[in-house]
């Protein structure tokens, strides 16, 4: 959702109605409390004219699986993606170029760039509570051609930590999600001291305590490459300058997302890297959210969280 005319839409399902001024304007789903009938009255976007007893039982209603864009049955996925539909309920990013299926999550790899476009994985409070240690086993990817994808010797000597996308703390759930984490394709040249070892380990830590105080999220991260960048190892693996991610909470129907520069940052700043899903979009041409209904996804794509969750 990336062109002017659908910035202009989010604007106009924002801007309160001015016949419905007087009992407290729309919000941001097209939608106001009727403070006379103590309805929860809709008057845009996917439940126009249609009423409920709260928000709440709106927001469940989009959870249930309203929230597709007429179709509840899982998106159909590109070759190379079956079996990860768990992880990309809410629609894959992109289509290309080489797309890999893993049980705890799936990808998008860039055989120029030697790193992932990006990967998303579904988190549960389940999955949280794994007790599966952590196994530090980083291997090339068997999936991928020798010449196509990273290798151990590239970030050998590089000054750059092997940072994971979809992380290990994440998959403590499963050995075998534990040890496809550590795959290099899973794997992107990052800053160590102050970024993948200071706000980048700490933001994976929040997306975890999240998905336990929420107990569903839907994750997309990945590298963006703004202007030239260096590359590193005789594979010349690409060294992104900045990272993205974006969490989807299905039942509250919110998103937040951040994009950080590649290099020492303060922990502390985090909430300084909030932005929006539309501005991830811009800079790195993927499509989040796609399987969303439309007016759904207009709004909580153009809309900036206040802050950490």
């Amino acid at each position: 959702m990336r062109t002017k005319s659908l910035t202009l839409l989010f604007f106009i399902l924002m801007a309160p109605s001015p016949t419905l001024a007087h009992r407290g304007g729309l919000d941001s789903f097209g939608c106001h409390s009727n403070r006379t009938a103590e309805i929860y009255e809709c008057h845009k976007g996917q439940f126009s004219g249609r009423s409920f007893a709260s928000k709440t039982e709106m927001q469940e209603a989009l959870a249930g699986g309203s929230t597709s864009s007429g179709n509840s049955s899982a998106p159909i996925l590109p070759e190379g993606l079956s079996g990860c539909d768990e992880h990309l309920k809410f629609g894959v990013p992109s289509n290309e170029p080489v797309l890999l299926c893993r049980l705890g999550y799936a990808l998008s790899h860039d055989a120029e760039l030697k790193v992932a476009d990006w990967v998303a994985y579904h988190l549960t409070r389940e999955k949280v509570a794994g007790t599966q240690p952590r196994v530090d086993r980083f291997r090339p990817d068997p999936d991928l051609n020798r010449g196509d994808r990273s290798e151990k010797k590239d970030y050998r000597g590089s000054g750059y930590d092997r940072g994971h996308m979809a992380p290990a703390g994440a998959m403590k759930w499963s050995i075998l999600a534990m040890r496809e984490s550590f795959l290099l394709s899973n794997m992107a040249p990052q800053v160590g001291a102050g970024f993948n070892r200071g706000i980048w380990k700490s933001l994976e830590t929040k997306v975890r305590k999240w998905a336990t105080e929420r107990g569903d999220l839907y994750i997309v991260t990945g590298p963006i490459f703004e202007g030239s960048f260096k590359t590193i190892g005789d594979g010349n693996v690409a060294v992104p300058t900045h990272f993205f991610k974006v969490i989807f909470d299905p039942a509250r129907v919110e998103v937040i997302a951040f994009v950080l520069r590649n290099k020492k940052l303060k922990t502390s700043d985090l909430s300084k890297y909030i932005t929006t899903v539309d501005e991830v979009e811009n800079l790195t041409g993927l499509d989040f959210l796609s399987e969303i209904e439309d007016g759904v996804e207009t709004v909580i794509e153009g809309t900036k969280q206040p802050g950490l969750w």
